[in-house]
C-alpha cells in the first residue's frame, strides 16, 4: 500500500511539473498584464479626479444653474456613499482574511505566521492579485517538496479564503449601498463578464446608478 502511494504521488508531482507549472508561467503574465491595465486605468482616474477637484467650485456653480442639478447632486452623493462603502467592505473581508491566514501559518507553526497572514490579506484586497497568487504557487512547492500536510493546509485556507468573501462580499457591500447581496453578486458577475477585472467594481457601481436615477424620478 506504501508503494501504491508513493508511485501515486511521484506521477502527481511530476503531472504538476509538466503541466500545471508551465501553465503558472503563462497564467502569471497575465495577471501582470492586468495588474498593468488595472493601474493604468487607476492612473487615469486619479488624474482626472484632481483636475476635477482642482475646478469643482467652476463646475458646482455651473451645475447649480442646470434643472438636473438636483438629480446629478443625488446621483454624484450616492455614488460617494458607495466607493466609501466598497473601501470599508475591503478593509473588513482584508482583515478576516488576514486572521484566517495567520491562524493557518499558526497552526503549520510558521514563525511568521502573522506577517504572512497580513501580506495575504491586502493582497486578497487588489482585485487582479488575489490571495491565490501567493497561496497557490506555495502549495504547488510544498506538493513538490513531498510536504503534503503543508500542501493540503495551505490550499485549505485559500479555499476558506475564497468561501469567505464569495459570501460576505455582497452581503456586506449590498447592505451598505442598500442593494440585496443576491443584486450585488449578479452586478459582479455581469461586470467581470462585461469589463473583466475592474467590472468587479464597475458591475454594483452601475446598479447603484441605476437604482439612484430610477428613485430620483420617481420621487419627481
Amino acid at each position: 500500500l506504501k508503494l501504491v502511494v508513493n508511485d501515486g504521488m511521484e506521477t502527481l508531482i511530476k503531472y504538476v511539473q509538466v503541466n500545471i507549472l508551465p501553465k503558472m508561467t503563462i497564467q502569471t503574465i497575465r495577471i501582470a498584464i492586468g495588474l498593468a491595465e488595472f493601474l493604468a486605468i487607476f492612473l487615469i482616474i486619479l488624474v482626472a479626479t484632481i483636475l476635477i477637484i482642482k475646478d469643482m467650485e467652476e463646475y458646482k456653480a455651473g451645475l447649480r444653474k442646470s434643472e438636473f442639478y438636483p438629480a446629478v447632486h443625488k446621483i454624484t452623493q450616492k455614488l460617494s456613499d458607495t466607493g466609501i462603502a466598497y473601501m470599508k467592505t475591503q478593509i473588513i473581508l482584508m482583515s478576516i482574511i488576514a486572521g484566517i491566514n495567520a491562524v493557518g501559518f499558526f497552526i503549520l507553526k510558521n514563525p511568521y505566521a502573522l506577517l504572512i497572514g497580513i501580506a495575504v490579506g491586502i493582497f486578497d484586497g487588489f482585485p487582479v492579485l488575489g490571495s491565490g497568487l501567493i497561496l497557490i504557487p506555495w502549495s504547488i512547492v510544498m506538493l513538490i517538496q513531498k510536504k503534503f500536510i503543508d500542501a493540503a493546509v495551505i490550499m485549505s485556507i485559500f479555499l476558506l479564503c475564497q468561501i469567505v468573501r464569495e459570501i460576505l462580499e455582497p452581503k456586506l457591500l449590498g447592505d451598505k449601498i442598500g442593494v440585496k447581496p443576491i443584486y450585488s453578486m449578479i452586478a459582479m458577475y455581469v461586470g467581470v463578464q462585461l469589463f473583466g477585472v475592474i467590472g468587479f467594481f464597475l458591475g454594483p457601481l452601475s446598479l447603484v446608478i441605476i437604482k439612484t436615477v430610477i428613485a430620483t424620478y420617481a420621487e419627481e
